[in-house]
């Protein structure tokens, strides 16, 4: 059950989650809104195409769900090298701090053997402690 709140949270803020001096391109949202529709649906590959052309319509720049989201999607494509680039961004450059979500999410158990994997918790749970510093 606290995993799944957590999920819900995380869900529910991050999208609010976007530099918020950035421009945003008036393709992304629209490009965005359908690769999270196929993504619900599982569809992977058609997903995560949607969500890189709205990432590069919008200058590379995207919102956490959306990396989080794409990073999933490359997940479960078995594409790990991609959902690592897409996590390393989030982490790094969005300060990602949901270290419960991001250790239970199934969908990266693909990864925990992966060299950068530990790391990454460590820097989630540095952004944790950052934050709430």
């Amino acid at each position: 059950m606290r995993i799944l709140k957590s999920v819900l949270v995380t869900c529910a803020c991050l999208p609010i989650i976007l530099t918020l001096h950035a421009q945003v391109n008036s393709d992304y949202f629209p490009l965005t809104k359908v690769a999270d529709s196929l993504f619900l649906k599982k569809e992977y590959s058609a997903a995560v195409s949607t969500y890189m052309k709205a990432f590069e319509k919008n200058n590379g720049s995207g919102q956490i769900i959306h990396r989080y989201r794409a990073a999933t999607c490359w997940a479960m494509l078995s594409n790990n090298d991609e959902a690592i680039t897409q996590l390393e961004r989030i982490i790094y450059k969005g300060k990602f701090d949901d270290f419960d979500l991001i250790s239970h999410d199934i969908s990266f158990v693909v990864l925990h053997n992966h060299p950068k994997w530990d790391t990454f918790m460590k820097q989630v749970q540095k952004n944790r402690r950052d934050k709430s510093n």
